[in-house]
């Protein structure tokens, strides 16, 4: 069972195909023991003419041991010296005979007839193949230790159930180790919640200012020279973030060089973004540029929509920047995030978590 051998190349194996050297432990399979017309049961080639050497477990190690260790006792005590071309599995002391595949097979029957068990020796070799494939061995190694021809051909006509079932035991456990997706977002909602170039901030504090009714509808949109001023960013930039906000559908076209405001556009809540609603603090959701640092090293620089005073949101925040930065929650302490307005070269503040949870 643990080799897959045919019950013919069993029988012929002899003591010097045996190699139970620590670190080497094989056993080499040369010939076979067939049935031929006319001639009875002789020593022949394999059946697919291909010698193999196949890999020994320690339990088989062990018993393949104690059983040439028995055979060398026999011989002893009859007065000679076991031979080292003997047959491993013989009825002749000296092992100059092997045994029948046949007498293999009634004797196994008769024993599993004793114990109450309804089975066959082949099916030993089917209960190889079935367990190395559901552990996730290719079907070309197991090909190799089952002296299937083809490279693995016939072990896929003859296990492709389990082949299957291993492929699909395989997929769930990739499958389980994967993150959790995020909620899909649309591609424009997510650069408002989390603009990531100068253009895209630009952008997204306008298209604010649309939600939140300081660009009301139908008002001139600002122009793409007090945008560059504002902003700090060059006039091309400011023009791709008009463009951008066009495309957006937060503007539009009125005559033919005037953009005007077309209406409110809500900012999505966006993890680790989240949007929050203005309140008497001015403060409260505003856009902010984000630089994350691990000790020292810069690992992440974005924009974001959140309270510079509320040290909850910082801290979600940050959490998330460590996430994507491939950070465990319990090393957030490592990193520090400094806080400024895009208009500001300096900081207004740096954050850092004082613990994982605050």
């Amino acid at each position: 069972m643990t080799t897959g051998v045919r019950r013919g190349e069993m029988c012929a194996v002899r003591v010097s195909s045996v190699d139970l050297d620590e670190g080497r432990e094989t056993i080499w399979l040369r010939r076979a023991i067939r049935r031929e017309p006319g001639a009875g049961w002789v020593e022949a080639d394999l059946k697919t003419h291909q010698q193999r050497r196949i890999a020994l477990d320690a339990e088989t190690v062990l018993v393949l041991r104690q059983q040439i260790e028995r055979c060398q006792a026999r011989a002893e005590a009859l007065g000679f010296e076991f031979p080292a071309d003997g047959f491993l599995f013989s009825g002749s002391a000296d092992g100059s005979t092997f045994l029948t595949p046949d007498s293999v097979t009634q004797r196994y029957d008769r024993m599993v007839t004793r114990l109450g068990i309804e089975t066959t020796i082949h099916k030993l070799r089917h209960y190889s193949a079935t367990e190395l494939i559901a552990g996730g061995v290719d079907p070309r190694t197991v090909a190799g230790r089952l002296g299937h021809g083809g490279g693995g051909t016939t072990t896929l006509r003859a296990y492709s159930a389990w082949v299957s079932e291993a492929d699909q035991r395989a997929a769930k456990g990739l499958g389980a180790g994967m993150p959790e997706r995020p909620a899909e977002v649309d591609e424009a909602d997510r650069i408002k919640a989390e603009p990531r170039y100068p253009y895209q901030v630009v952008a997204a504090a306008v298209a604010r200012q649309a939600a939140d009714g300081t660009l009301p509808p139908g008002s001139p949109a600002p122009p793409a020279a007090e945008l560059a001023t504002r902003y700090g960013v060059s006039l091309a930039t400011a023009k791709r973030a008009l463009v951008l906000l066009t495309e957006w559908g937060t503007l539009a076209r009125h005559g033919r060089d005037e953009l005007r405001v077309v209406g409110p556009v809500t900012v999505p809540q966006v993890s680790p973004a989240p949007v929050v609603s203005p309140t008497a603090d001015d403060r409260a959701g505003m856009l902010l540029a984000l630089t994350v640092r691990r000790r020292g090293t810069e690992v992440a620089r974005f924009s974001t929509v959140a309270d510079p005073a509320s040290a909850s949101e910082l801290h979600e925040v940050l959490a998330a920047a460590v996430d994507r930065a491939g950070g465990a929650p319990e090393e957030i302490t490592d990193y520090e995030m400094d806080v400024r307005l895009p208009t500001e070269p300096a900081p207004m503040l740096t954050f850092v978590a004082s613990s994982r949870t605050g």
